[in-house]
């Protein structure tokens, strides 16, 4: 079975008394699945019959839109209200999903109730998984990077991002599920979910030694810390069936085994809640400059004092400055007479010289050239108290003029080219 959120046209919410901060709920046919599942998944009354639901769907006009995997469901505060609501955690399948594509082929129910249970179609189980490697022994993943993946994940939000399949080129299709398995250090065993997103490539190897390697794109839904993984002994010990200690990136799962390995996983996430170990350099402290992996709320602090700056930084030139980092590829608008600019906050506690940007970020930028800068905020470190200190790090502009040269596919990365220094700002 699987629950089906019926949804009218949209309509615009007040974002102060939203509990999830939406400014409108309802179907967008200009919005992308995941924004139309983010603005449609709570708020809710559901039962606890939702717990046993391995999907959610989403339905407008007749049909069924949206097709999402659950992952849980979370509280949202309803003063004045008798009903406790919800909101459903998942994330969206993509097109070329089997899974997906069975339940579109479905009508949508046709009761007026906006929440309805429907049988789950033929197809609906027919996910192939495979076990994709990590030996930081061999490669460690950035650890910045690592931390944007488990704080966006965490949100809701899946990452794009493309992983080596060893020997396997043929077997994986897009629809089919990745698992990211650490391997070769204390603390082994799964870290990462997502769904493959492409067959397999051929690209560089990932090891600069000119050769190439087998890839394929993957969406990551969820990503924790590594350091507290789904652990190899618990695979082995509650799934004897499956192979959890591969020789190579690739393995795929037994087909038998898939349906308990996800159960497994949820269960696991719950349990750590999703969430990082902070480490970052404190002022004074013994640990200074050893940690890099934040925690969501030190990332948040240092994403408001990053626009807090650029921000400043550009009413003190008479410039007029909107927020408007949620929902936009820009995280401020700063308008002067007739000149118009798009500001780009990032703020690392690092050198600067590399910052991670989206696809979305990148492609607006590419559509509004000589329109958008970037600020930077770099060098900043934590207090006794183990907060942001207000007064540090050094806001350097950019134009934000992204070049593929400058571009890492990974979230992306980029790096910053002397070039693109606003000399004297």
């Amino acid at each position: 079975m699987a629950v089906n959120i019926k949804v009218k046209a949209k309509f615009d919410i007040d974002t102060a008394t939203d509990s999830m901060g939406r400014t409108w709920a309802g179907w967008d046919e200009d919005a992308s699945d995941q924004d139309n599942w983010d603005h449609n998944r709570g708020r809710h009354t559901f039962s606890d019959r939702v717990d046993d639901e391995r999907y959610a769907t989403l339905s407008y006009d007749g049909q069924i839109r949206v097709v999402a995997e659950l992952t849980g469901r979370q509280r949202e505060s309803n003063p004045g209200k008798a009903a406790q609501k919800w909101s459903l955690q998942g994330r969206v399948l993509p097109p070329g999903d089997p899974v997906r594509e069975a339940f579109l082929s479905l009508p949508a129910p046709a009761h007026r109730t906006p929440i309805e249970y429907i049988d789950d179609p033929e197809g609906a189980a027919s996910v192939d998984a495979f076990l994709l490697t990590n030996n930081p022994k061999k490669w460690e993943i950035d650890p910045d990077l690592l931390a944007e993946w488990i704080d966006a994940t965490a949100d809701g939000h899946p990452v794009e991002g493309r992983w080596s399949t060893g020997g396997t080129k043929k077997k994986i299709v897009p629809g089919d599920r990745a698992f990211l398995l650490r391997q070769d250090v204390p603390a082994r065993g799964i870290f990462a979910s997502g769904t493959f997103t492409s067959s397999v490539f051929q690209a560089d190897h990932w090891d600069g030694a000119g050769r190439l390697a087998n890839y394929a794109d993957v969406l990551w839904d969820t990503v924790i810390d590594p350091e507290y993984p789904l652990p190899t002994t618990e695979l082995l010990e509650q799934l004897p069936a499956g192979q959890w200690e591969p020789q190579a990136s690739g393995t795929q799962v037994k087909p038998a085994v898939v349906g308990e390995l996800e159960k497994l996983w949820a269960a696991h996430v719950a349990s750590v809640g999703g969430g990082t170990v902070a480490s970052p350099t404190v002022t004074g402290s013994a640990g200074e400059g050893q940690g890099r992996r934040l925690d969501a709320k030190l990332r948040k602090q240092i994403e408001d004092l990053a626009q807090a700056r650029l921000t400043e930084r550009y009413e003190d030139e008479g410039w007029t400055v909107e927020d408007l980092r949620y929902g936009n590829p820009f995280d401020a608008k700063a308008t002067k007479g007739g000149d118009v600019l798009y500001l780009e906050a990032k703020g690392t506690t690092t050198a600067g010289e590399r910052v991670i940007v989206t696809r979305n970020e990148v492609a607006f930028a590419r559509e509004h050239p000589g329109e958008c800068v970037m600020g930077i905020v770099s060098g900043i470190t934590l207090n006794a108290a183990g907060d942001v200190d207000p007064a540090s790090g050094e806001l350097r502009l950019y134009a934000w003029e992204p070049d593929d040269d400058d571009l890492v596919p990974l979230s992306f990365d980029f790096y910053p080219p002397d070039e693109q220094y606003i000399v004297g700002a």
